[in-house]
């Protein structure tokens, strides 16, 4: 019912028209009834933006999050921010949202917000992203069939930075914009969930500081669910802009990732988002490293260190490819570059993962 509302919502929204003053260079807006009527039969919908100094975008945010073309009667924004040293509070306080201090990561204040959220749709957005006007309307729309429980949308780049930001946004979207009509996981920059559903998986994963929206889509899963894509609900993401931002946000990523193989042993093989190339690269990179130094004392292990740095190219010049092509952009030449950066952050985040495994296990002496 909601998509058919939402069809003829749409038809009947606000029209401009000019009246007597059209000559004095005003204009005023006319609401239908109709339209009135047709807003009352959507649901509510609650927005949950987690923020941590995001001073550079969060007005643009915010903008586009509150000038939706769903009803803005039925659209509650609430920004949680885990605890800010720069001037994100004080301009996220401009705009009518509720606003939220709450110390912490990003799963807490999820959670958090979907607590204190009086729709029954909740979606979640990010602070250094930005959305389509009709970003919130498609996700309704797509949740009007009650066989979709969560809805995701593609995150495609927001234009700011340098070179490589521009290339970590190309290798975003060669992957967002391959995506089949179901997918196990996807970022909760896009993402709209039943708060019904919420309730009953028990929301995010507050342990893990990454990696939280990958953790939620394969819990989904096992209870044999999966979040049905819509490529018109449309996010704007900014990406990292130096070399050591990337590097750190890679890293961490890997640092969290045998958690969630422990946790959801599936998702070693991959999904959508992430291949099982894309987690076995790191792995080939130490191998390639390892039996490299060791061919000095056994020279015949120099052919399969040979072997795994070919394979590497080969992955590597699989992604590239659909990056070209995505992007038809000279610079996307460049694009494996941070691909291969990329890997090593893995493999120093998988080290630093055993390290402080075998570190807390020789403590507790089990």
């Amino acid at each position: 019912m909601h998509r058919r509302v939402l069809r003829e919502f749409r038809r009947a929204r606000p029209s401009l028209v000019e009246d007597d003053a059209t000559s004095r260079g005003t204009r005023q807006y006319q609401q239908s009834k109709t339209g009135i009527a047709l807003a009352q039969k959507c649901p509510r919908v609650s927005v949950i933006l987690p923020t941590l100094n995001v001073e550079g975008t969060i007005e643009q945010c915010l903008t586009s999050l509150l000038e939706q073309t769903y009803p803005a009667h039925l659209v509650e924004v609430i920004v949680v921010d885990g605890g800010s040293i720069d001037k994100t509070t004080n301009l996220a306080a401009r705009f009518p949202v509720t606003f939220v201090k709450l110390p912490g990561n990003a799963p807490k204040a999820m959670n958090y917000g979907s607590r204190l959220a009086t729709g029954t749709i909740v979606l979640f957005a990010d602070g250094d992203a930005y959305y389509a006007r009709d970003w919130i309307e498609e996700h309704v729309s797509n949740l009007a069939d009650p066989r979709v429980v969560a809805s995701g949308g593609p995150c495609f780049m927001w234009k700011k930075g340098g070179y490589l930001s521009q290339l970590i946004g190309y290798e975003l979207e060669s992957r967002y914009s391959r995506l089949p009509r179901t997918v196990t996981r996807l970022a909760t920059m896009n993402l709209a969930v039943r708060k019904e559903l919420l309730e009953e998986v028990g929301g995010f994963a507050e342990t893990l500081d990454v990696a939280y929206d990958t953790e939620f889509g394969y819990r989904l899963a096992e209870h044999g669910l999966r979040i049905t894509v819509t490529n018109l609900a449309v996010a704007y993401h900014a990406n990292r802009a130096t070399l050591s931002g990337y590097l750190r946000q890679q890293y961490r990523y890997a640092r969290f990732s045998p958690v969630i193989f422990g946790l959801h042993p599936r998702a070693i093989r991959g999904d959508s988002v992430t291949s099982f190339w894309m987690n076995i690269q790191p792995v080939a990179l130490v191998a390639m490293l390892v039996t490299s130094g060791i061919g000095f004392l056994s020279p015949a292990l120099w052919s399969l260190s040979a072997a795994l740095a070919f394979f590497l190219g080969i992955t590597i010049a699989g992604e590239t490819v659909p990056i070209l092509l995505s992007s038809r952009s000279f610079v996307a030449l460049l694009a494996p570059l941070p691909l291969l950066a990329r890997i090593f952050a893995w493999a120093f985040g998988g080290f630093a993962f055993i390290a402080i495994f075998a570190k807390r296990r020789l403590r507790t002496g089990t």
